[in-house]
């Protein structure tokens, strides 16, 4: 109607379909998630896509989740208790900065296997580029960090395909919310099996041994692959050392009594969660209970 003229449409049951009618003029414009646009820019017969074209119009969209009506004969089950009962959770990390959309790539991949009885973590972690069965690709394959563009739960499905699973809960976090969060705990300390620069600019040096890292740095830690041996493998085993220091730091008594409240509000709008406030406040009460330390198991 904005256009005040008919419009032809031409729907594509694969992207790289589309994106060759684009350049070869079969279709003049396209209607697409703005995530495939990192992806084109991958490919060295588009790697100049967004010189050569811009962006006419933006609809936001977000996630809804589908609600079934429950059979008249099945009773409510109480949720299990998460202090006692184990639980798996997939933590994503996105490649953004500002915002938390569903079309970005997720370039962190971990499951946390958690038993809260034992004390025990167990996080495992699968390469960015790992590639196999596309959950919701009619058969097709694709990286599982392009899973992320489809939202958490095309990534859920992936993982939960590969490994015979169910993750119950998840935790999505932008760049800026990892350097928000370590920042707001009062940093973390890692060991580096060796000293090297990282970062856009080689701004961030990481000791061999241990290191005091605050929000910028933890980030680059976490995100470098070029010098670390086997490359994208590496740089999940940092990943997992990020995550393993935050779990030190969060579970102990004096973080959780003097930061709790501006942990949790300095992470708005940097990380989505379907952990109910319910169930982390239990977890902070169970862990200011006993105190207990906890062992990370790490596996790449």
């Amino acid at each position: 109607a904005e256009l005040q003229k008919s419009v032809t449409v031409t729907y594509y049951d694969e992207e790289s379909l589309m994106i060759t009618d684009y350049y070869n003029g079969v279709v003049n414009a396209m209607i697409l998630n703005e995530g495939f646009l990192v992806i084109w820019e991958e490919n060295d017969l588009y790697y100049d896509f967004l010189n050569r074209n811009r962006v006419l119009y933006t609809v936001p969209v977000t996630e809804n989740q589908q609600i079934t009506e429950m059979e008249p004969e099945e009773e409510l089950v109480p949720p299990p208790d998460i202090t006692n009962t184990p639980f798996i959770f997939y933590v994503s990390g996105m490649d953004s900065k500002y915002n938390l959309m569903s079309g970005n790539r997720s370039d962190v991949n971990i499951l946390a296997v958690v038993n809260p009885s034992t004390k025990q973590i167990l996080l495992v972690n699968t390469p960015r580029d790992y590639y196999f069965t596309h959950p919701w690709g009619n058969g097709g394959k694709d990286k599982l960090t392009h899973l992320g563009i489809f939202g958490i739960q095309c990534s859920i499905d992936g993982l939960e395909n590969l490994y015979g699973i169910q993750v119950d809960h998840y935790v999505r976090v932008n760049y800026s919310g990892l350097e928000t969060l370590v920042d707001a705990v009062g940093g973390i300390t890692v060991y580096s099996d060796k000293g090297f620069y990282c970062g856009d600019f080689n701004e961030v040096y990481i000791n061999a041994g241990e290191n005091h890292l605050y929000g910028h740095a933890a980030l680059e830690f976490a995100r470098d692959r070029l010098n670390q041996p086997g490359g994208d493998n590496g740089r999940g085993q940092n990943q997992m050392k990020v995550i393993e220091a935050l779990i030190a730091k969060v579970s102990n008594a004096r973080t959780l009594v003097a930061n709790y409240s501006q942990i949790l509000s300095s992470m708005e709008g940097m990380i989505a969660t379907d952990f109910t406030v319910e169930d982390i406040s239990k977890l902070v009460k169970m862990q200011l209970s006993d105190m207990a330390q906890w062992n990370v198991l790490t596996y790449a």
